[in-house]
């Protein structure tokens, strides 16, 4: 089984069906979240974008033009990530096009990663969290809420390239599984389950020249859920924005490129297991942008260079099939958690600050 996992994992991402059309169902019972990290909203949306084809940051504009270039910007971001336009955006809601007035926002004053994925997690803001390095969050997260429940407690897990996923969630508070950066053996392997990175680890070949780890995550991630069904799932990449501070334009679109294909071999996986078929909310977003004027922005994200516009996509039962989101309408990172509560029938611990659920989600529910 582990032989042709690796084999399908490898084959282009054409070759993927486009997904299943989802049957009805009133509420989920699995959650899967994918965050492609620092991927801003400018590729999402708009495709390649040309001052940064003629920046000093890609290396082969040529291969990229003829790899994802189009006339239009609607079928450069297609090209990029077929199965996010083609799957995701006709069944479920994509929030965040500026073009629409669908601003998604942070909420947090910081603009980069621990604080960015706090807010997703935890459905608030807490600006005590202001570095990558910050310990374990105090705060009630949306895994907490999940663990409170009979149908998740010890079914949940979390794969990531970045080691701070485990602190961000406090899966020692809330039990979850983790295996982050590649590291068996240094407290941050995943636990509790008789499944180990060293007994494959050396098995599976790089999917494209610049990929580093996004990769072996993946890999690893499908090979647990395959073994042990989890009801709830995190898959964290990062070579987007590993890419994107190495000023490397073109591995950060084909990292991009790539992930949306490991999000097209999921959901087809999903359709094939009948604990999962019709059953599962996938939630794909990003922990903060990257900034745009000047070029030399684009590098980096924070305060002073950008990074706070963001973006959201959803499919699944519960979600409407409101596609593209096309009405003007602030809505904020930290109303995630809170809508994925909602509709993952837990409750988040009461507080002054948590946010409201994504009013488009509700209303297009309220349509159905």
């Amino acid at each position: 089984m582990l032989k042709n996992l690796i084999l399908s994992l490898v084959i282009p991402a054409p070759f993927f069906n486009t997904g299943a059309a989802q049957g009805p169902a009133s509420s989920p019972e699995n959650l899967i979240i994918v965050t492609l990290d620092g991927y801003r909203w400018q590729e999402f949306f708009g495709g390649l974008q040309q001052k940064m084809l003629e920046s000093r940051y890609c290396h082969q504009p040529e291969l990229l033009q003829r790899d994802f270039g189009a006339d239009t910007p609607q079928e450069s971001r297609r090209r990029i990530m077929p199965f996010m336009w083609d799957v995701i955006a006709r069944q479920g809601v994509v929030l965040g096009n500026p073009a629409y007035g669908s601003r998604h926002n942070l909420r947090n004053p910081y603009w980069f990663s621990y604080p960015g994925y706090s807010e997703l997690f935890c459905g608030r803001v807490d600006k005590k969290i202001n570095s990558n390095g910050y310990r374990r969050n105090p705060n009630f997260t949306l895994f907490d809420a999940l663990a409170a429940d009979a149908r998740f407690r010890g079914r949940m897990a979390i794969f990531g390239t970045w080691n701070a996923f485990p602190r961000i969630i406090n899966a020692w508070r809330n039990g979850t599984d983790y295996f982050v950066d590649l590291s068996p053996d240094s407290g941050s392997g995943l636990r509790s389950r008789p499944l180990h990175f060293r007994t494959y680890w050396t098995r599976p070949p790089a999917s494209f020249a610049g990929a580093e780890k996004d990769t072996f995550t993946f890999r690893f991630a499908m090979e647990y859920i395959t073994r042990f069904k989890p009801r709830v799932v995190h898959i964290g990449f990062d070579e987007t924005d590993h890419f994107g501070h190495s000023g490397h334009y073109d591995h950060y679109i084909r990292a991009a490129h790539l992930q949306d294909a490991y999000l097209r071999y999921l959901w087809d996986w999903i359709q094939d297991v009948p604990e999962y078929r019709n059953k599962t909310l996938l939630v794909v977003t990003t922990d903060h942008g990257r900034g745009e004027d000047p070029v030399e922005k684009w590098q980096h994200h924070n305060r002073r260079h950008g990074g706070r516009e963001v973006w959201v996509a959803m499919m699944g039962p519960g979600v409407p099939a409101a596609g593209e989101w096309q009405q003007p309408a602030d809505t904020w990172q930290e109303q995630v958690a809170p809508t994925l509560a909602a509709l993952m029938g837990v409750h988040m611990k009461p507080h002054k600050k948590l946010a409201q659920p994504l009013e488009p989600v509700i209303k297009g529910l309220e349509k159905q």
